[in-house]
């Protein structure tokens, strides 16, 4: 037996005994942690069903973050298998639950608009964190999410205090590809932002959106010379894109 076979001093039939029988969530979490770790992606596969089927929050939170981590090397017996279990985490009254089950259900391709509403209920309840926000964004846009309600949280969330949230909204914006040209002048104030990982993500996202629409030419043009090393390497070669 390698050490690749363990974790923690516990074989995989070990930690699967504990994932079964444990009356504790947290030995159950601490062995679905341990077979995560041991297994290559599909051999989890039934192991992330049965955790995700578990009476612990925690626990069905980090099996689904799982699944979206391991989404294409499922086969698509084993998809259909897992979306049964998304759709219930989907319907979860914990909301750390629901959206990593929202964030795993837009790795697959299934149908997006299933869970376009709880996202946008997520980006709207003022009980979620702040730091859900910017990941709700993302995976919002990434599910293409209707342009209006993305607009709405888009422009609020652009104005936000904390530099990661608008660095999401700059990214999110380019997640969308040409449909987020309409947002194209919310990338051009946030190229201007006084955070430069935000510029720097501006730069890419106008590149991603694919305009080459005259003001964007110029501003990608002036943000080149940015003081922010970073920020001006990545306006060059969004240029070099646009412009090829």
């Amino acid at each position: 037996m390698t050490q690749l076979d363990r974790f923690d001093g516990m074989t995989v039939d070990e930690l699967r005994d504990r994932l079964k029988t444990a009356t504790t969530p947290e030995t159950r979490f601490r062995a679905m942690v341990g077979l995560c770790a041991l297994l290559d992606q599909e051999a989890a596969h039934a192991d992330l069903l049965q955790a995700m089927g578990d009476a612990d929050t925690s626990l069905v939170a980090y099996a689904c973050k799982q699944v979206a981590r391991r989404a294409s090397v499922f086969s698509e017996e084993q998809a259909a298998e897992l979306k049964g279990r998304l759709e219930d985490c989907l319907k979860h009254e914990d909301p750390d639950v629901k959206f990593e089950a929202a964030r795993a259900w837009v790795h697959f391709p299934f149908e997006s608009r299933v869970v376009h509403r709880l996202l946008h209920e997520l980006l709207n309840d003022p009980e979620t964190q702040p730091l859900m926000l910017g990941p709700v964004l993302k995976t919002f846009a990434k599910a293409h999410g209707p342009v209006d309600q993305l607009e709405v949280s888009f422009k609020l969330l652009a104005d936000h205090e904390k530099e990661d949230l608008r660095e999401a909204v700059a990214e999110s914006i380019g997640l969308l590809g040409a449909e987020g040209r309409p947002f194209a002048s919310l990338l051009l104030k946030l190229l201007d932002d006084e955070d430069p990982f935000v510029r720097e993500r501006a730069a890419h996202s106008l590149a991603l959106i694919g305009s080459q629409a005259a003001e964007i030419v110029e501003a990608l043009k002036a943000a080149t010379q940015d003081e922010d090393e970073g920020c001006a390497e990545e306006a060059r070669k969004s240029l070099e894109q646009l412009l090829k």
